[in-house]
């Protein structure tokens, strides 16, 4: 099965490090695993509306601009099917992501 992961952070150092986790943990379990990597959900954005299809979308919920939480609405508005996960330090976000 190959899976098709989108995930974005405004951090640099976040982010690869989170890519880098993820391509281990699939080498691994022996999955077949494609990460591609934002820094803002704008762009993120901008693929989804262009059609392109993510299994998994894992967002970081405080980022300037567009947040996670709103970047999950509006993904929504195009992609019903894909598991969206967030990531956050702040406690605050939980029960709005849950939503």
């Amino acid at each position: 099965m190959y899976i098709r992961c989108a995930i974005c952070d405004d951090q640099p150092d976040l982010l690869q490090n989170l890519h880098r986790t993820l391509d281990a943990i699939a080498e691994n379990l022996q999955i077949d695993l494609a990460v591609f990597p934002f820094s803002s959900g704008r762009n993120l954005l901008y693929e989804i509306q262009d059609q392109t299809t993510y299994d998994i979308v894992i967002l970081d919920i405080e980022m300037p601009g567009k947040s996670g939480i709103e970047t999950a609405r509006d993904i929504r508005q195009y992609d019903d099917d894909c598991l969206i996960l967030f990531l956050t330090y702040h406690l605050e976000y939980a029960a709005e992501a849950y939503e």
